[in-house]
């Protein structure tokens, strides 16, 4: 099995879905059962992804049953108003393995997740190593704050499904979408470890085309460990074992001139193993 690189993967992503090669599936008569068919995808994948390393032999339905209460009590919420989430199954994995021989290989999902006023909108995309490309999936997934109602949509003009191939969609991707509001969960606490995940020659070769062209790079993609806790740092002195984490930043002013200036948050005892925090910036401006 081919090493998994989540930044490369990523890479693949967002060019594939610039230039038109993000698949999109359409029924057709059995045998053959689902083909895909190229099409362009109206998404900007500028955004913060996190690649959420974890116990996927399980999805975590408790973590998943607490993120649901608080999305129905409008406390659940992201790191960022709009940003993705990364998920990669191994063909080994139990969940796989009543599939066909032929689709034990490693499974990659990529789930973005925009955060408003109304609830949480998630579009999901995925591959795998037989597809060879990303796929847009048929339906996007909509979650409404102060409900556990879940409402999928799809794009009529791509035609007529049969009902039990929308049904066994459907029960996928909310399978999927309860393991990534557990791993949310899960991140959101502040559980886990920040790993550096850097891209290999492939992002390089991307970078440099998009470069040529006068785009930005593809954002880089942090890879939580959440199998993994921070560990403790002693720190100086004989006193007791100290708590990493990350000291808030925060406006200083200067008694003598009253100039104000922003201290960025700083990691102590070892916090710069943990998942940093996020600060919402909401409509102050700033002296």
């Amino acid at each position: 099995m081919k090493p998994f690189n989540a930044q490369d993967a990523f890479s693949k992503l967002v060019e594939e879905a610039r230039i038109g090669q993000v698949g999109r599936p359409v029924a057709t008569e059995r045998p053959v059962g689902t083909k895909f068919v190229p099409h362009k995808v109206n998404i900007d994948l500028d955004i913060p992804m996190f690649y959420l390393i974890g116990d996927h032999h399980h999805i975590p339905f408790d973590d998943t049953t607490k993120a649901i209460d608080q999305i129905v009590d409008k406390t659940f919420h992201l790191p960022y108003p709009r940003c993705g989430f990364m998920m990669s199954l191994p063909g080994t994995h139990p969940g796989l393995q009543h599939l066909d021989r032929r689709f034990h290989v490693r499974h990659t999902y990529v789930v973005v997740v925009e955060e408003d006023d109304e609830g949480l909108h998630f579009i999901p995309f995925m591959t795998n190593e037989l597809i060879g490309h990303w796929v847009r999936q048929l339906f996007d997934i909509y979650m409404m704050f102060g409900s556990d109602e879940i409402v999928t949509t799809y794009d009529p003009a791509w035609g007529d499904f049969p009902r039990d191939f929308i049904s066994r969609v459907e029960a996928s991707l909310w399978l999927r979408l309860a393991a990534n509001l557990g791993l949310i969960y899960q991140l959101m606490n502040r559980q886990g470890v920040a790993a550096s995940h850097p891209g290999t020659q492939v992002t390089d070769k991307i970078n440099s085309r998009r470069s040529k062209m006068d785009l930005p790079s593809v954002p880089l993609v942090t890879a939580i460990d959440l199998n993994r806790v921070p560990s403790v740092s002693l720190g100086l002195g004989s006193g007791s074992p100290k708590r990493p984490h990350f000291r808030r930043g925060s406006w200083h002013t200067r008694k003598a001139t009253g100039k104000r200036s922003w201290h960025p948050p700083v990691a102590v005892h070892g916090g710069d193993q943990i998942v940093p925090p996020w600060y919402e910036v909401r409509a102050h401006t700033a002296p």
